[in-house]
């Protein structure tokens, strides 16, 4: 691992965040045919960066090592899993892991630069409502960087179980500890199950029952009328596996 680029990229971790330095430093380099720059994968689970034969240090080098490590400290890719096909949750991820990149690597990584009307240092839902409400914004910079997601792919075996998230030994400041809080917790809120939930609890029709709780406001006989929701309740419903 330690070649010559790498020993720079270490250098400026170790500056500003040692514990990604603790994590590049135990993920192992793949040189790749089909890569042109600094790749994060998760083949069957285990995290390393795919490089090109003649790749070279650059500011724009630490800039995308910050970048992939925070996707990987997040767990970004199990977050991707249950959320295969949403290009906004992929923009979404992007955007919270690059405002957390310092702000003197930023301006090597285009996908930093976002429109006027972004809400500022948002979490993961509300980075990924934004996007979704407004493809028009989408540049052909974001749809380029999120290519590399592809890379995280990950089918185990069915006798093999889901490899534990890599972890940094050293403490972690404390915005970072609560966006990933904040990004498993959302990892159940916005699963396709319970967004159908939610739509379905919105827009189902309703119909009328009779109840013995009271009487006919029209008429003053009993039993009276009651508006129900056609809604399908959550607490008997279990939706199947996509």
């Amino acid at each position: 691992m330690l070649n010559s680029w790498s020993r720079q990229v270490c250098t400026e971790l170790l500056r500003d965040a040692p514990y990604l330095a603790d994590l590049f430093a135990r993920i192992p380099v793949v040189i790749h045919p089909n890569v042109a720059d600094c790749i994060l994968s998760l083949k069957e689970g285990h995290p390393q960066f795919l490089i090109s034969s003649h790749f070279q240090f650059s500011p724009a080098t630490t800039a995308r090592v910050y970048h992939h490590l925070l996707h990987l400290l997040f767990q970004h890719d199990r977050f991707d899993r249950t959320h295969d096909g949403d290009q906004a949750i992929h923009l979404a991820m992007d955007t919270v892991v690059n405002q957390e990149i310092p702000s003197r690597w930023q301006p090597f990584l285009p996908t930093c630069r976002l429109p006027d009307q972004f809400p500022s240092t948002p979490n993961l839902y509300q980075a990924w409502r934004w996007w979704t409400a407004h493809p028009d914004k989408i540049q052909p910079c974001h749809l380029l960087a999120i290519e590399e997601h592809h890379y995280w792919g990950y089918q185990p075996s069915s006798n093999s179980p889901l490899p534990p998230p890599i972890q940094s030994t050293w403490p972690l400041p404390a915005r970072w500890k609560q966006i990933q809080d904040e990004d498993r917790a959302l990892q159940e809120g916005l699963t396709w199950q319970n967004r159908l939930l939610q739509h379905n609890s919105k827009t189902t029709a309703t119909h009328l029952t009779w109840t013995t709780r009271k009487a006919s406001r029209r008429y003053g006989t009993q039993p009276g009328i009651r508006i129900r929701s056609r809604g399908i309740s959550p607490l008997f419903w279990t939706p199947a596996d996509p």
